[in-house]
């Protein structure tokens, strides 16, 4: 079992369901800026590291992902456009898809691109993809019509990959 706080936390909450939903809302904002946008469960991070890939992450936010998954033994680079922003979990490093990824030849390519809850009104996830040479993509998201990457992303995402495994994250995550 690995050190998973948010995951615990996330359980322990479940009893407030009943909480008004400005509550809620406030709650789910804190936890967001501390951890990360997403719940990484264990199923989802036991099929991370099952992949068996190195794993280049962006926007990577507090490096909470790459936190989890360390200890589960996966060589994982997080960066950020904003690393700067506490806190942090695990070593975050500036980045972009340009700066990352422009260069076909980059030893960054031979990584699984990792895209966690990429955000829905900016171009980070098909910027990424557009750029990405390597073979393998792992996206913690909710898929086409939710709220992560563009429609332009889910439409090359779908056009140009096949899916191999589908892990569902725990949807009381997303909703509180």
């Amino acid at each position: 079992k690995i050190l998973n706080p948010y995951f615990d936390l996330f359980n322990e909450l479940a009893l407030w369901r009943e909480t008004s939903p400005p509550e809620l809302m406030a709650v789910r904002r804190k936890l967001v800026a501390a951890y990360a946008w997403a719940v990484p469960s264990p199923e989802a991070l036991e099929a991370i590291a099952a992949a068996g890939v190195a794993v280049l992450e962006l926007g990577a936010g507090t490096g909470y992902w790459a936190f989890c998954l360390r200890q589960l033994r996966v060589d994982i680079l997080a960066f950020d456009v904003n690393p700067a922003a506490p806190p942090h979990w695990s070593p975050v490093g500036a980045g972009t898809p340009e700066t990352l990824l422009a260069d076909p030849n980059s030893p960054l390519q031979v990584r699984a691109l990792m895209l966690c809850w990429p955000p829905l009104a900016e171009p980070l996830a098909e910027r990424a993809l557009a750029l990405y040479r390597g073979d393998c993509v792992i996206e913690v998201g909710e898929g086409p019509g939710g709220k992560t990457g563009s429609d332009e992303f889910h439409r090359r995402l779908r056009a140009e990959w096949s899916l191999e495994r589908e892990v569902e994250l725990d949807r009381k995550s997303t909703r509180l």
